[in-house]
């Protein structure tokens, strides 16, 4: 019995061993392995930080020539932008001044005609004071841009005769209705006019070819700058990506080296652990197997003297047993007394042995026949008694250390599966927080498309409106010139009939001719015509409110564009960074939900190993207490016998 369970419990704990060697050498093997993925995890996380740091510098460098070159662009655009409106208004001066030269050619022309005539104050000297005034605005416009310089100093010599010096009359200023008998200058004058008209029309070309000139010049310079910028743009944005994919790596590599210290770490208090445990086992098996020896020398021996008592029963007859038992009243020479109830006590022992089944009672049988002498059979199972008590001893410490390790590893397990059950569960919430960003992405990007449609459509019902203003302004202007040209001749019409109807019925009495020209000019039509032109002027006028007003609108369009559409690009980058940064938790949760699951199993492993020894161990250890407590009672009783007998 004592041989089979020496052999199991060296079959077991050579299986022990061999699986903590096993456990040693794969925890040290993954020690190194740790060491040198945390040594490479450090040199990565170096590299990539001197890139993150390198990458930083040229975005920042780039982005910032970009805004520089965005700030020329802006201020290129504004300045052209001015130069044309000044183009616009300059061109509307000459084709004004231009005009009023030819309606007074024609005027004069009409009135002069090819022969000089009786000196009189022509009735359109009022209307001719009109075209002078516009010509000399547009005159002082252009010298107040410092532009023409040619023509404005022709305009300006007062040198001059005919309708350049009319000009000079009043330093520049309207009225111009001095009249003077200049018969002899009719001609020069309508030819001065005539070349005055033709040198507008020129500084008008060359002012267009001038505009032409400077819009191809700041096409030309828009185009580089846009091509530029776009190099610009496409290289920030491959530097962008790169450093994005750097900052990722960087994440990553901390995530790794963070799970390969903790790895590490669990690794070395699990190889100390494993140790520790190897060492005590150790311990405990040679315990085991000195105190398995020492009874296995007692129960030897006590089968020896129990043969040997056998022997000397069957050759022995009945005067052979009176002289041992007078011997054993007498002392030997050894001075030791023989041992009276040794016969008794043996026979307990063994009763007692084969209802506990105890070997070791057995053996104490066979100690109590062996011996001669009480003392050293009293001795002797005193010596029995204190073995079972360090058996129970070390039975017992093996026991709590299984207690002790099976509750720690337990503990592991509980722990570890809470942990993969915590991390199941942040991984669900993980995908449900990619899938709400994937979506709220998606929405980002329908509301950038639906805000770009939107402005694109306000642009273009801008540029609609802005060239129905044109043209409706243009009608207008056409139709108050119209107004304007009728009205005057009208005026001049209905003067040349009042004043012939007055000469025939007053013929004794001769109007002078500022007389003539203090009375009304004209009739109801003529009224009426003007209170339409008046009516057309205040339309001009509200359509050039409503276009300042609708520019006004459209800025505010556009400024309220550029808020949202910022917003909404800051909103993608927010959602595109809180998104990855979902993908980096989700992997660092699923390899530590991995790892922890390992840690399970490797835990469970463990138990199935102490389960071989410790658990049959713990299920019969009260047995085996209560058995060594019956054992060491029929001890003390047998002892008690023989210090009575």
């Amino acid at each position: 019995m004592m041989e089979s369970e020496g052999a199991e419990d060296e079959k077991k704990f050579t299986h022990f061993s061999q699986y903590c060697d096993s456990e040693k050498e794969s925890s040290t093997t993954k020690i190194a392995t740790l060491n040198t993925k945390i040594e490479d995890t450090n040199a990565a996380l170096m590299d990539l930080r001197a890139q993150k740091a390198e990458l930083d510098s040229v975005v920042g460098k780039l982005q910032k020539e970009i805004d520089q070159e965005q700030s020329q662009v802006n201020a290129a655009t504004e300045k052209r932008t001015s130069e044309h409106d000044a183009f616009v208004k300059e061109q509307q001066d000459f084709s004004n001044a231009i005009a009023a030269c030819n309606k007074a050619v024609k005027l004069l022309g009409d009135h002069y005609g090819e022969a000089p005539r009786e000196a009189s104050k022509p009735e359109w000297m009022s209307l001719l004071n009109t075209y002078l005034g516009t010509i000399s605005n547009s005159v002082d416009s252009l010298g107040a841009k410092n532009q023409h310089k040619k023509l404005v100093a022709t305009l300006k010599d007062k040198s001059k005769k005919g309708a350049i010096s009319l000009l000079h009359r009043h330093n520049g200023k309207a009225p111009f209705e001095q009249y003077e008998d200049s018969r002899g200058e009719s001609m020069n004058i309508v030819d001065q006019v005539k070349v005055l008209a033709e040198t507008f029309a020129e500084d008008k070309q060359s002012a267009v070819e001038e505009e032409n000139r400077l819009q191809k010049t700041f096409d030309g310079l828009i185009a580089k700058k846009n091509a530029l910028l776009s190099t610009l743009r496409g290289e920030r944005d491959t530097q962008q990506a790169v450093l994005n994919q750097v900052n990722q790596n960087i994440a990553e590599q901390e995530t790794a080296l963070k799970m390969a210290q903790d790895t590490l770490k669990d690794t070395q208090t699990y190889l100390a652990a494993l140790t520790k445990q190897h060492a005590e086992a150790t311990e405990m098996y040679e315990i085991r197997q000195k105190d398995r020896k020492d009874e296995t020398t007692a129960v030897n021996k006590a089968l020896e003297v129990l043969s040997d008592f056998s022997f000397m029963q069957k050759q022995t007859n009945v005067k052979a047993i009176d002289k041992i038992s007078h011997f054993g009243k007498h002392r030997p020479r050894n001075g030791n007394p023989y041992c009276a109830g040794c016969a008794k006590v043996a026979a307990m022992l063994r009763q007692k042995a084969r209802m506990y089944h105890s070997a070791v009672l057995s053996a104490a049988a066979a100690t109590s026949m062996g011996s001669d002498a009480i003392d050293g059979v009293i001795e002797n199972l005193k010596e029995l008694m204190r073995r079972i008590d360090e058996e129970q001893k070390t039975e017992k410490e093996h026991r709590d250390w299984c207690e002790e390790e099976t509750g720690l590893t337990n503990a592991k397990v509980t722990d570890h599966s809470a942990i993969v059950d915590n991390l199941k569960g942040v991984i669900a919430d993980l995908h449900e927080v990619i899938k709400e960003k994937e979506i709220d992405l998606d929405e980002n990007h329908d509301d950038i498309t639906g805000e770009d449609d939107n402005f694109e459509a306000q642009i273009e019902i801008r540029s609609e409106e802005k060239e129905e203003f044109e043209e409706d302004l243009q009608d207008h202007m056409d139709a108050i010139q119209a107004l304007n040209e009728a009205i005057e001749i009208l005026a001049n019409f209905y003067a040349k009939r009042k004043a012939k109807g007055a000469l025939v019925q007053m013929p004794h009495k001769r109007l002078s001719f500022l007389q003539r020209s203090s009375e009304p000019s004209g009739g109801k039509v003529v009224d009426m015509m003007s209170k339409t032109r008046g009516e057309f002027e205040d339309a001009k006028k509200h359509l050039e409110e409503d276009e300042v007003e609708a520019v006004k609108t459209f800025e505010e369009v556009r400024s309220h564009h550029m808020k949202v559409d910022a917003d909404l690009a800051s909103d993608k980058n927010q959602l595109t960074v809180e998104e990855q940064t979902a993908e980096t938790q989700l992997d660092t949760a699923t390899h530590d939900k991995g790892t922890n699951e390992n840690e399970v199993a490797a835990a469970n492993n463990y138990l199935n190993q102490l389960g071989k020894s410790c658990y049959p161990l713990m299920m019969h250890f009260d047995e085996r207490t209560r058995l060594r407590k019956e054992e060491k009672s029929a001890i003390k009783d047998a002892i008690k016998v023989l210090r009575d007998a």
